[in-house]
C-alpha cells in the first residue's frame, strides 16, 4: 500500500473514487454524488490541488482503493479540517486510516496550522476510534440532517497542534 498527496494531474483518479465513496457511503459525507457528478475538469483539478488543500490517494500497487483530504476551515485560517476519507470495503479494518491521519497531521503541521479538526456521526465509532488514537479530544455535538436524510448529531473533535 502506497499513501502519496496528489496533484490536478491526479483529477481523474481523485474524481472516480470520490464518486464511488459518495454512492457507496451516501449519509456520511457533507456533499453528495448529484452534486460533485457535475463537476467538469477545472473543478476537479481544484479540488485535488488547490490553495489551502491537500488529498491524498491509497494505493494496492497501481489501482487506487481509497483517499483523504485537508483543507483549510472558511471560518478560521489558523484551523485545518480533515475531510473526504474513504476506503473501499475490502481494505476497511486493516488500519489503513492510521495512514491518512498522519498524513492529514503531518501536512497541517507543515503549513502552520495550529489545530486540525474533524467531524463524523454520532453513530461513526470506528471513526471516534481513530481519531481518538491520534490525541483528538471531543469539542462538541450538534444536531445535522445527512445527505441521506438522517438526523443524527455530529460528533467534533480537535487536535491542537
Amino acid at each position: 500500500m502506497t499513501l502519496r498527496r496528489a496533484t490536478d494531474d491526479d483529477w481523474e483518479a481523485v474524481r472516480d473514487i470520490r464518486l464511488e465513496a459518495l454512492q457507496t457511503e451516501p449519509g456520511v459525507f457533507g456533499s453528495n454524488y448529484a452534486r460533485e457528478s457535475a463537476f467538469d475538469e477545472p473543478r476537479w483539478r481544484e479540488w485535488c490541488a488547490g490553495e489551502g488543500r491537500a488529498v491524498f490517494l491509497l494505493y494496492d500497487d497501481d489501482r487506487v482503493v481509497g483517499l483523504t483530504g485537508v483543507i483549510t476551515d472558511r471560518d478560521d485560517p489558523t484551523t485545518a479540517v480533515c475531510v473526504a476519507s474513504y476506503l473501499q470495503p475490502a481494505y476497511r479494518g486493516r488500519g489503513l486510516s492510521r495512514g491518512f491521519y498522519q498524513a492529514r497531521i503531518d501536512w497541517a503541521r507543515e503549513h502552520g496550522y495550529r489545530r486540525l479538526t474533524v467531524g463524523h456521526r454520532e453513530s461513526n465509532v470506528i471513526s471516534m476510534r481513530a481519531n481518538q488514537a491520534f490525541g483528538f479530544q471531543e469539542t462538541h455535538r450538534a444536531p445535522y440532517t445527512w445527505h441521506d436524510g438522517t438526523v443524527e448529531s455530529e460528533v467534533c473533535y480537535a487536535l491542537a497542534l
